[in-house]
């Protein structure tokens, strides 16, 4: 009989991981301690690894961006069990860009926000291929991933 192993999630300290990231945004230990908590559950089963973990915490400019961007994961990995890593996929989209992993997190954070407001839904991939898609050759000069999203968002919109 074979033993079948999971691999666990080992989530760094709540309290000290927490502390450190207060302590870099205008976001309280409090909102960071239960966004760790609650994005620690929902990592586990979107194999997000430690150190995926801890690099996308980082580079969230609050709490609640961070908490947005797991349930995207997790909810790309229920949606595509057999598919690739969520998160190796933006890492790839990352990679592939001008643009640091904070501008992707930024500009993600802006388009699910743009989607709510116009009563509209995406899913994860179709998002960044979007994203990728506002990216010109000279996009660093013309600003922020962000507001790249938002002026091609606000001049075309989305289509499923």
């Amino acid at each position: 009989m074979s033993t079948l192993v999971t691999p666990t999630f080992n989530m760094p300290n709540t309290d000290a991981f927490a502390k450190e990231l207060s302590g870099n945004t205008n976001c309280s230990f409090i909102e960071w301690y239960d966004a760790l908590t609650q994005a620690a559950k929902l990592a586990h089963g979107a194999n997000i690894d430690p150190d995926g973990f801890i690099l996308l915490a980082r580079s969230s400019s609050q709490a609640s961006t961070f908490i947005l961007i797991i349930e995207a994961l997790s909810e790309y990995t229920k949606e595509n069990p057999y598919g690739d890593n969520a998160l190796n996929l933006l890492f790839s989209y990352v990679r592939n860009s001008q643009y640091e992993l904070q501008a992707w997190v930024d500009a993600l954070e802006y388009f699910y926000k743009w989607l709510e407001q116009n009563n509209r839904h995406a899913s994860f991939v179709p998002m960044l291929s979007y994203i990728k898609g506002c990216i010109g050759p000279s996009a660093p000069e013309q600003g922020t991933l962000r507001e790249l999203v938002s002026k091609v968002l606000d001049t075309y919109g989305y289509q499923d």
